[in-house]
């Protein structure tokens, strides 16, 4: 007797094990009528329904939305695994675009410790592309053909790998697309620079105006966002450079306080880590950026809004279905039949375009082999050492 759970209910059905003279093993071919794998107890149907509900609200939610409570919490998040790496895949035709924005942030999640108490808070790289941005009512924007992208393992070099790979397969001509990257200046997102070395960076501003409000709080009198803001959009880089620097340090020397003086230094490293794209974000005639709110309704509706913890591997699949989901796609019965379910597609095209902008070059990785660590005890070693010593 078997039973399986479908959208119908549960069906209970006899079955008949037969001996398959072609291929020497035993078989239920009624499993193979209804494609009912082995030990399979609910329908892929459903199983996809679940993993598209827990998108949106928590697994025992999505367990009692789906089948009435009948699968538990604990099933949701198997098949969220089972279903494996949901991204959406490269268009089979090339599109032209004048124009490509990054926003680059990142979420923070409460994780887990394993036989500990207490939690600790875990990154979240989120990078959402875009074509620029169109106005819908007076003030208010859109961002066009928005496409969002996360990874399961939270790797951010990874995610920049997906990334560039989208971009080159979507775009005709996207190594001369310009392309412009939005962020907060975090140190994960500066690995754009290895896959899209001719982007350009532009300070979100409103980290920016952050920053600047609370290192000009520390020293009023010295000023420090009016010089700022009027030189730092000078022609003469070096110049503007200087002269916000040198305001900097003024400002430290003014400060009286070792809070305010740190706070201060903290800015100056700030400023100089992130010269180019906070320049960049005054001199650049350029769409708004709106990375905060793609934080806010891509991860944080989800994984940090209410207070709730998860497990490294939990976060970040559910990281990858909710830019999945965003992207406008589903969890399809198919996504259950998949063979090498753990493999991205993006990275694989990734690879494939490393090695045809490798292909001719000269194989130099003989001389990056690790060398050989020989035993020191050895008596070829003691001779070695006396002859050096008779030389010497």
């Amino acid at each position: 007797m078997a039973q399986v759970f479908t959208s119908l209910g549960e069906i209970n059905y006899k079955r008949d094990y037969y001996f398959e003279d072609g291929t020497g093993q035993y078989c239920f071919p009624i499993d193979e009528v209804l494609k009912v794998s082995a030990y399979e107890r609910i329908g892929k149907g459903i199983c996809a329904e679940l993993v598209n509900e827990a998108a949106d609200v928590s697994y025992q939610r999505a367990a009692d939305i789906v089948s009435g409570g009948a699968v538990s919490r604990q099933t949701v998040k198997n098949k969220i695994k089972e279903a494996g790496i949901l991204e959406k895949g490269i268009p089979e035709i090339k599109s032209d675009v004048d124009e490509l924005h990054i926003h680059a942030d990142e979420d923070h999640a409460h994780i887990q410790k394993y036989r500990k108490k207490g939690k600790e808070n875990k990154q979240v790289p989120y990078i959402v592309l875009t074509e620029g941005t169109e106005s819908v009512y007076k003030s208010r924007n859109r961002t066009i053909n928005p496409v969002h992208f996360a990874d399961k393992d939270l790797d951010g070099k990874t995610l920049w790998a997906k990334t560039s790979a989208y971009i080159y397969g979507t775009y005709e001509h996207a190594e001369d697309v310009p392309i412009y990257i939005h962020s907060d200046g975090g140190s994960w997102i500066k690995g754009w620079k290895e896959e899209l070395p001719n982007a350009v960076p532009i300070m979100d501003m409103f980290h920016f105006r952050k920053e600047l409000k609370q290192a000009n709080r520390s020293v009023p009198e010295a000023m420090l966002s009016s010089v700022i803001y009027n030189n730092i959009s000078l022609e003469d880089e070096e110049k503007a450079r200087e002269k916000c620097i040198t305001a900097v340090n003024k400002a430290i020397r003014l400060a009286k306080e070792e809070k305010a003086k740190k706070k201060l230094k903290e800015f100056r490293t700030y400023l100089k880590n992130n010269w180019e794209g906070i320049r960049n974000s005054f001199r650049l005639e350029t769409s708004g950026s709106c990375t905060e709110g793609q934080i806010s309704h891509g991860l944080s509706e989800r994984i940090s809004r209410d207070p709730m913890g998860w497990s490294k591997d939990g976060v970040g699949r559910m990281a990858m279905l909710r830019a999945y989901r965003r992207n406008g796609c589903r969890g399809e019965e198919s996504d259950f039949r998949r063979k090498e379910k753990e493999n991205s597609r993006l990275l694989e095209y990734s690879r494939e375009l490393c090695q045809e902008a490798l292909s001719g070059r000269k194989d130099w990785t003989l001389f990056r082999c690790e060398t050989y660590a020989m035993d020191t005890s050895t008596g070829t070693q003691h001779l070695l050492r006396l002859l050096g010593k008779s030389r010497s």
